[in-house]
């Protein structure tokens, strides 16, 4: 299928004219039932809802309509946060793609403060793994290994008794499902495009590097700032970004180098 496209809509619309079965992987970073408004000084966009019941329906009707797109060895990653994850998993996810095909959950933790006074600060996301088929999915661990500490390395060269073998600094270990090591964009960072919500490129790129292969088709139907599609082209993947915002789809071109839609 055609890949690299950019659709300013609303993305069920989008959703239900795409093949099916054309898709290898889905990020989406779906509106959080926050029921605010997320602004900075050039971008923003709603998140308020009548009640959790019009959320979740809301959200249900987009990722069946994804679910058709995917694959058989397709996967999705769905992130979200503590307004609904909950209601997410049980009422969206096992209810479209089974119990018994989800993955994983990771747990992306911010290693930053908190200034909750009333409450244990809030301070990860979820992102919820499916696959379409739980025995044909892709997942490269080769190519996501994190470095082990020196500490460790001087460690199992000294033969303590809990290393198998000596480890070097080409050798490297599975990052886990709780991720301390990515943080999050700040206004003042050199990676900020001034989006509220904006998620690091190092996020999108250990996901869609476990995930998928060069070639794959990424689904992203809610771009917002174009995290995902930039990471995707740096990594040589194709592309399918969604958002009804105009101003997202701007931010978008530009951040992608395209001149229109």
């Amino acid at each position: 299928m055609p890949a690299n496209q950019l659709f300013c809509s609303d993305n069920l619309m989008v959703l239900q004219q795409l093949p099916p079965e054309s898709i290898d992987v889905v990020y989406l970073d779906p509106p959080f039932f926050t029921n605010r408004t997320h602004s900075t000084a050039q971008h923003h966009f709603s998140d308020e809802w009548q009640n959790l019941s019009t959320y979740i329906r809301w959200l249900y009707e987009r990722v069946a309509a994804i679910h058709k797109l995917m694959k058989p060895t397709a996967t999705i990653y769905l992130h979200c946060d503590w307004h609904a994850d909950a209601y997410i998993r049980v009422e969206i996810l096992d209810k479209i793609f089974g119990y018994h095909n989800y993955l994983n959950q990771i747990v992306w933790h911010y290693v930053m403060g908190s200034s909750a006074q009333r409450n244990w600060g809030r301070k990860y996301d979820t992102i919820y793994w499916y696959a379409k088929n739980p025995n044909k999915y892709h997942f490269d661990l080769a190519a996501i290994k994190t470095p082990y500490s020196p500490e460790t390395i001087a460690r199992s060269q000294r033969g303590e008794a809990r290393y198998k073998t000596q480890l070097t600094e080409q050798d490297g270990k599975n990052p886990g499902n709780v991720w301390t090591d990515i943080h999050p964009v700040q206004g003042n960072s050199r990676e900020s495009w001034h989006y509220p919500t904006q998620k690091p490129e190092k996020l999108l790129q250990r996901l869609l590097l476990a995930a998928s292969r060069e070639g794959d088709v990424l689904l992203d139907p809610f771009a917002g700032s174009g995290t995902s599609l930039a990471v995707a082209q740096q990594l040589n993947r194709h592309w399918i970004g969604i958002d009804e915002s105009q101003e997202a789809i701007a931010l978008c071109q530009k951040r992608l180098n395209i001149c229109e839609v």
